[in-house]
């Protein structure tokens, strides 16, 4: 039975069609569809004829179910100016000998079977070129059958056709693109999965309501990476979102993983609200969900995007804090190639991927990509995320690890930027890893530093890190304190001896010097609990090749930019 907006729609296209035009109706109802038709050429309606309880149901008390609407039809008809002729029969004993028709109207099928095989039964009465409307054909409460349309259409053998003007039917206006083809493909869409077709080529060519049902289908079978591509190439978002809202009441819940589903509808969300206001860049670290938004929209202009966007990774890189430092240079790596030297896990590079970053390669001679076990960072205690290196770099495209160190490390395509979060300290001979940092990188190229202090109050990186943790009673606490680790000498065993350089910053500045051009060297002040308070003359005295910038910088935040030349600043 068709709406307001069916016939307005079929009306248009009716008042387009050369006057005399043969028309095919399959499922004409009570006429009224018929009697605008016969407006305009003689009418062949197809149809058992007999009264379901559907029909009931829409029409209460109007006919006895299982009798014959036979006679209202005929009488509804009856004053149409073209002949109109009624076949009793079921759709897939129908067959044509007359001429053939160049307009077909299929009022209206609701499941792909029952579609595929009315189509199949009308399309040898058809011309080559006539129009066929399905009603319901775009309503995505049908959603099987509106991916057998839009299935079809992106296999050739049928092409959808625009309408002028706008129209708010739901009904699929179509044109026969293959027929020696169609019968078999249509079987073939009704036997197997019809989302083993490759949708994501399809871009430009599915409608709004097929992209909804491609997407509910893709969900129902939990497969996110493909749903995420074909949301990442859909260019009718403001649509897509209503739709969504439809499709989404329809899903099998059963079937469908919840917490991805309530991602993915947010994101659908999300891309209309970004369609019709203007996006603020937020800070990626900030909130779970903004973070989920940020990896989407900034790399809005990367291929990879739908198929590397795994909420759930990005909400627990998020919650164990490994956001926060890609957040304060997500300015600096948007749209770069970044090499990572000491990346440790490399879950730092979820969030310099989540900045906007077009690759990351994180490098590490300690590195193990077998094991999930990593760093809570604002829990401060170990946990496992979820997900190794190696299932990471899987999932995500743009994001490579390597266990080796800078030195051995070997690239053809130079990187835009690298970056060094607190592994300075921890390469044992800086010059080195700076210099073969420095040739990693493209002329021009930025090395950004995070750097410990060693000479900082607890520059040592082990017990006590902070004031309130000294334990005067622990003969390894006293051996370190206040500064004392700068004169221990321990033993070879001993975690300064194995994992520390000691450099200082003027030893840094001076690798760094060598190969780069130092842009912005900001020293940060310890706090107090980091026992910025605990410098007295007597320990200046000790130390009276350091000064206080020495001794008080907790960290130093370095950007440097490779020298052109090549040539060192000091040569």
């Amino acid at each position: 039975m068709a709406g307001q907006y069916d016939v307005d729609l079929v009306t248009t296209l009716c008042g387009a069609l050369p006057t005399g035009t043969g028309i095919l109706e399959i499922g004409p109802w009570l006429g009224y569809l018929t009697r605008i038709m016969a407006q305009r050429g003689p009418v062949c309606a197809v149809d058992n004829f007999i009264w379901t309880a559907a029909h009931d149901k829409r029409l209460p008390d109007t006919i006895a179910v299982q009798g014959s609407f036979m006679s209202t039809f005929q009488s509804n008809v009856a004053s149409a100016p073209y002949e109109v002729t009624a076949l009793e029969t079921d759709i897939q004993d129908f067959t044509w000998i007359g001429p053939k028709f160049n307009f077909c109207l299929i009022d209206a099928p609701k499941t792909a079977e029952e579609l595929a095989v009315v189509l199949t039964a009308t399309i040898p009465a058809l011309s080559p070129e006539a129009t066929i409307v399905v009603i319901n054909g775009n309503n995505i409460k049908h959603l099987a059958m509106v991916r057998l349309i839009d299935t079809a259409v992106q296999l050739g053998v049928l092409q959808r056709l625009a309408v002028d003007g706008a129209t708010k039917s739901k009904a699929a206006v179509l044109k026969c693109g293959n027929p020696e083809t169609l019968k078999e493909v249509l079987n073939q869409l009704i036997d197997q999965p019809i989302l083993e077709i490759d949708f994501l080529q399809a871009k430009g060519q599915l409608h709004p309501a097929g992209i909804s049902a491609v997407l509910a289908g893709l969900v129902e079978k939990n497969r996110w990476r493909e749903a995420y591509q074909l949301l990442s190439q859909a260019d009718c978002l403001t649509e897509l979102r209503a739709l969504w809202e439809q499709a989404e009441a329809n899903l099998n819940l059963n079937k469908v993983d919840p917490e991805r589903l309530g991602y993915f509808s947010h994101m659908i969300d999300a891309c209309y609200q970004a369609t019709v206001t203007q996006r603020t860049v937020q800070d990626i670290h900030r909130s779970p969900i903004e973070a989920i938004e940020e990896f989407w929209f900034r790399n809005a202009a990367h291929s990879w995007r739908g198929s590397a966007f795994h909420p759930e990774i990005i909400y627990r890189a998020q919650a164990t804090g490994y956001l926060r430092w890609p957040s304060e240079i997500a300015h600096l790596v948007q749209g770069k190639r970044v090499l990572d030297v000491g990346c440790g896990r490399g879950l730092h590079g979820l969030g310099v991927l989540t900045a906007g970053a077009r690759a990351y390669v994180g490098i590490d001679p300690e590195m193990r990509t077998d094991t999930d076990k990593v760093k809570d960072l604002v829990k401060k205690e170990k946990i496992r995320f979820g997900y190794n290196g190696e299932s990471l770099c899987s999932l995500i495209e743009p994001m490579t690890l390597h266990r080796c160190s800078i030195e051995d490390f070997v690239t053809e395509t130079p990187f835009d930027v690298a970056i060094m979060h607190m592994v300075t300290p921890h390469i044992a001979d800086l010059d080195a890893g700076i210099k073969a940092t420095a040739d990693a990188l493209a002329p021009g190229g930025e090395l950004i530093i995070k750097h410990r202090n060693f000479n900082a109050w607890n520059g040592h990186q082990i017990a006590p890190n902070t004031v309130n943790a000294i334990d005067q009673t622990n003969p390894d606490h006293m051996e370190l304190v206040d500064w004392r680790h700068i004169d221990f000498l321990p033993s070879a065993n001993h975690y300064i001896s194995r994992k520390l350089n000691c450099v200082s910053l003027g030893g840094l500045r001076d690798s760094i010097n060598r190969y780069f051009d130092i842009v912005t060297w900001e020293p940060i002040l310890s706090t107090k609990q980091q026992g910025l308070d605990r410098l007295t003359d007597k320990i200046r005295t000790a130390h009276s090749d350091l000064n206080d910038t020495d001794f008080e910088t907790q960290t130093v935040f370095c950007i440097a930019t490779k020298r052109r030349t090549g040539l060192s600043a000091m040569s």
